[in-house]
């Protein structure tokens, strides 16, 4: 079996699955993991989950106690370029040989769940089999696992291990077909993450969500952290290439920060990462060195989060905002970081999405529009784009007229890059970035 064969199968997986409820597709993985050892439970967690940030906050995170010497396993999803990047030891994806290796190992299981009261399990439910497993083969001191969707009932949520520390990113609007409509149904998914004695660290969230995470803190026996801008993290500058900022935390002072992701709200991802690092090291008995972790910041890079390339004669702007929230922190910061500026966008939004609310953050800095779309395979699922005339129709709509469609990604890639001098924006979801990222990299 080659690595395609794999994906092959794990689409063969998803086409097997019974639909269950919440609660019974969660007991269908932690039966499974029971089939493995529950490799899960002999591992230190860090569980990061929330609407917007989570990604780089556990990127940041595993980054940081790499930096203290620690081996650590960060699982993600979804991935860019290749599926391995949802497994990485020291942020760098795990070797193919090691992923077809651990696979085989699980497959036997994978075969016998089949017969099993729950029935198949879905890809998403073997990946995170699989990265809790090879994190427990690679024998890592730490491992950093970003919740899928939601997280009461996300594959991730299996740990019960009091010593799981939980990261709660901000909370906002998105998949209200399944989370529901309101900050304190999605609250509640997110914040179910929390497992009886857990340490909870979380950004300073808006009223109705800090309600429903404060219950669950009580009725679960954790211990929680907020994180207040202004309080815990002041920014100081931002620029194209870097974010400037102090951290303030317990009995902790950083100065001076040069963070190589970019934007205020990475200031923001950045200080959840530096109060888990502290707080696990009081637990844990390490001492982080102010300098290392300076060093470390200063040379993060997270693909497609306000990644700014220069390609000849443009510059280009890729970030994967994908939700309402997202896309006005990015309209946000574009503001700050070039004042008085329009662009070029080349936008895609997966189906699903509030895409027409996404535009309105767009339009005002718009100074042309090229729609796109996108069909890709990621996690071993089919990932489809709006309709393009579905977009035009929202920007007429918006009163808005300087666009262009096609359809292949990186032929609207081109044309953008053509036709204008401004800079150019790619956004509006993760797989539009996917489709695109390698051909960027050739214009370097």
């Amino acid at each position: 079996m080659r690595r395609e064969d794999i994906e092959q199968f794990l689409v063969e997986q998803n086409a097997q699955i019974k639909p269950l409820s919440g609660a019974l597709q969660l007991e269908r993985i932690r039966h499974f993991l029971e089939l493995l050892d529950n490799p899960q439970e002999k591992i230190k967690i860090i569980h990061v989950a929330g609407t917007s940030g989570k990604g780089s906050t556990a990127y940041l995170t595993s980054l940081l106690l790499h930096a203290c010497d620690f081996k650590v396993g960060f699982y993600q999803s979804p991935h860019i370029l290749d599926l391995q990047e949802m497994f990485q030891i020291n942020n760098q994806p795990i070797s193919e040989d090691k992923f077809m290796s651990y696979f085989f190992d699980l497959l036997h299981s994978i075969e016998k769940a089949k017969s099993g009261q729950h029935g198949a399990l879905s890809s998403f439910e073997i990946l995170t089999s699989l990265a809790f497993y090879s994190f427990w083969k690679e024998s890592v001191d730490y491992a950093v696992v970003e919740a899928g969707l939601g997280g009461l009932y996300d594959a991730t949520n299996t740990v019960r291990n009091k010593d799981k520390f939980v990261i709660l990113t901000k909370i906002g609007l998105d998949h209200l077909d399944i989370l529901g409509s309101s900050i304190t149904s999605i609250t509640t998914h997110k914040a179910g993450t929390i497992q009886k004695g857990n340490s909870v660290i979380s950004i300073w969230q808006d009223k109705q969500a800090r309600t429903v995470i404060d219950e669950r803190v009580k009725s679960h026996e954790a211990k929680l952290f907020y994180l207040k801008k202004l309080e815990h993290y002041t920014i100081r500058t931002l620029d194209i290439d870097k974010t400037i900022f102090d951290f303030r935390f317990l009995d902790t002072y950083i100065g001076d920060i040069h963070l190589g992701l970019v934007g205020e709200y990475q200031a923001e991802n950045c200080s959840l990462a530096l109060a888990t690092l502290f707080l696990l090291s009081k637990r844990d008995h390490f001492a982080p060195q102010q300098d290392i972790i300076q060093q470390a910041l200063h040379d993060a890079h997270f693909p497609g989060r306000l990644e700014i390339k220069k390609v000849p004669g443009k510059m280009v702007i890729i970030d994967g905002a994908h939700n309402p929230q997202k896309m006005a922190s990015l309209i946000k910061n574009l503001k700050a970081l070039f004042p008085a500026q329009n662009f070029d966008f080349v936008v895609a939004f997966k189906k699903g999405k509030d895409y027409v609310e996404m535009l309105q953050s767009i339009v005002p800095l718009a100074n042309k529009i090229t729609i796109t779309s996108f069909h890709t395979m990621n996690m071993a699922l089919v990932q489809e784009a709006e309709e393009p005339l579905e977009i035009r129709r929202a920007l007429t709509e918006l009163g808005f007229f300087s666009y262009e469609i096609d359809s292949n990604p990186v032929e609207a890639v081109k044309i953008a890059l053509a036709s204008s001098k401004n800079p150019l924006v790619i956004t509006g979801s993760f797989y539009l970035i996917e489709s695109i990222y390698s051909f960027l990299e050739t214009l370097q």
